[in-house]
Formats: C-alpha cells, structure tokens, sequence
C-alpha cells in the first residue's frame, strides 16, 4: 500500500514537472505565431484534452489580439479550458472567464452558455452544510436568471436540476441550525427552523429528518399526539426512500 502510494506520488510530481516543461516550452513560441495559428494549437490541444496548454493559447489570443475574429471565442474557450482541468483555483478562473465573458457579449450566440455555467462552476464550489451557503445562492441566483433570460434555452433542464440542488442545499443548512438549536434545548428556535424548510422546500430529499426532529421535539414538550403523527410520517416517508436514519 504504501509503496504504491509513493508512486503515486512520483508519477503526479513526473507529470507536473512534465507539463510545466512543455508550457514553457510553448509559451517561448506563442509571440511568432499569428492568432490563427495559435486558435488551431488551442483547438487541438483541447481534443487532447491538454487543457493547462489549451488555455496558453486561447488565453495568449485574446490578450494580445484583442481585434482578432479569434479573440472572442478564445475567451470562452480560456474558460472552458479552466473548467475542464478541474482544481479549486482553476474553477474559480473559469467562473471568473465565463463572467467576463458575459459581461462583454452578452449578446453572443455563447452568453447562454455562459451564464449556464456560471451557475454550474457555483454550485461545484458549494459549501459544506455548517457554512453559510455563499455559492450556492450564487448559483441560484445565475440559474434564476437563466430562466428569465432563456426560458427554452438548450440548458433549462440541467437548470431546472441545478435549482432542486441548490434548494437542497439551502434546506440541509436549515437543518443543521435546527440541529444546532435541538442540541441547545432551544425548542422553539429549532421548530421555527423545521417549519421554515417544510414550506420553503417541500420537495427536501431527506424531508425524513425534519419528521424525525419534529417528533423528537413533540415528544420532549409531551405532546404525544403531534411526536406520534410525525413519527408516522417518518417512517412513511423512509419507506418511500428506502432509509434509515
């Protein structure tokens, strides 16, 4: 186990220092080619699925060929590069490329994909459920915009799916403070809580721990009539989904 982890970790460092040498070996070329040239060097590259070399060129385009008839999809092409070579930083390169992007074209046949992605870039850079959830109410709030903007767009059912994520996502951190407050014996805060996510998410993927939390609190205060009928629709709604708590 542990010498494969070694080479594991000598094969990802031969490959950095590999890539690193090949970049700099292109960047050297990149000022004697024309932007042409160089949107074909990026084209390929992305079919290789090189995308750290692919953004040298697109980028390099569109920085220092502003006027070029490349210039403009290099941009967006700079942002899908970024985006598929995954990693924290270059996700927050690409949503920051897909913006600027939108910003400047947002009359571009690629706009749509633009903000599209937006909202997808947000929603993978989401929060764990115990942090205020920062980029997933940036993600709706592009996917909302999507919608008003392309209502038939070619990416409204991936939106519409991005929205239940994000409402999801919404609704976990309302349970977590729920939680926080049951834990603390503040029973009125932690039911306000519960009854926030039944009516503002009624589609929560695992509604069957508010049921579960609301019993709990009913029969703490002993009112057993409320503790029995939500602990019904617990075992209901675990029955439907195949859980257990």
């Amino acid at each position: 186990m542990k010498r494969s982890f070694c080479f594991l970790i000598l094969f990802l460092t031969l490959n950095c220092k590999y890539l690193t040498t090949e970049a700099q070996k292109i960047e050297k070329t990149l000022p004697n080619m024309s932007a042409e040239e160089l949107f074909k060097k990026g084209n390929e590259a992305m079919e290789a699925k090189k995308y750290k070399i692919a953004k040298l060129y697109f980028k390099f385009i569109y920085e220092n060929f502003p006027s070029s008839p490349y210039a403009v999809d290099a941009l967006i092409k700079t942002a899908t590069s970024s985006y598929l070579d995954g990693g924290w930083e270059e996700l927050l390169d690409a949503k920051q490329k897909f913006g600027d992007f939108y910003n400047r074209y947002p009359q571009n046949e690629n706009a749509e994909y633009a903000l599209y992605m937006q909202g997808i870039i947000s929603l993978k850079l989401k929060e764990k459920p115990t942090r205020d959830q920062i980029n997933t109410m940036a993600a709706l709030s592009y996917f909302n915009r999507y919608i008003q903007i392309y209502p038939q767009g070619k990416y409204i059912e991936e939106v519409y799916e991005g929205i239940e994520e994000c409402n999801n996502n919404l609704a976990l951190k309302e349970l977590e403070v729920a939680k926080f407050y049951f834990k603390r014996k503040a029973y009125k805060g932690a039911l306000q809580r519960l009854d926030f996510i039944v009516k503002t998410y009624p589609n929560f993927k695992e509604m069957f721990r508010v049921y579960f939390y609301y019993s709990k609190i009913y029969e703490i205060l002993g009112d057993l009539e409320k503790k029995d009928y939500y602990y019904k629709k617990y075992e209901e709604t675990l029955d439907i989904l195949g859980k257990k708590l």
